[in-house]
């Protein structure tokens, strides 16, 4: 096991609400829409408990090649402009990272601007950290997908 530890740091804008853009995060619906980076993926969100202190396990099959990996969210924070969350990720490796994510939700002009900023430790090197990073550039683009079919 190689420990690697980083930061990682997406800065997305979307033309839509800060209060819509925060329901994605905020409601069992938005979680399970955008949060598989891998496509095709069955994804489940159970429990679901958006409080700070609750957390929320999401179970991603992604069938025979991909197989099934399980991101455990626990809400430490959340305000009207952010939420903390403490995160770990498991799959057929076994643990792969934990970390801390911060997400924080900017009006903007043209709707609200979303940065996404995980401070992790991968089990896996470096390469646990790259696959994050394409992780989260997937998800952030599931989620403009969604955004985009709820306008």
């Amino acid at each position: 096991m190689t420990l690697h530890h980083e930061t990682l740091v997406l800065e997305r804008e979307y033309p839509h609400p800060k209060a819509r853009v925060m329901e994605a995060f905020s409601t069992v619906e938005g979680y399970t829409a955008w949060s598989s980076p891998a496509p095709g993926a069955e994804v489940t969100v159970d429990p679901f408990e958006f409080h700070v202190g609750g957390q929320a396990v999401v179970r991603m099959d992604a069938g025979e090649e991909g197989g099934v990996w399980v991101n455990t969210d626990r809400f430490v924070d959340i305000g009207p402009d952010h939420i903390v969350q403490a995160c770990t990720l498991e799959g057929p490796p076994g643990l792969e990272c934990a970390s801390t994510v911060t997400l924080e939700f900017t009006e903007t002009p043209a709707g609200c601007k979303l940065s996404v900023t995980e401070q992790g430790t991968f089990f896996m090197g470096d390469e646990g950290a790259m696959g994050h990073q394409e992780g989260w550039t997937a998800m952030l683009a599931s989620l403009a997908e969604w955004l985009d079919s709820r306008a």
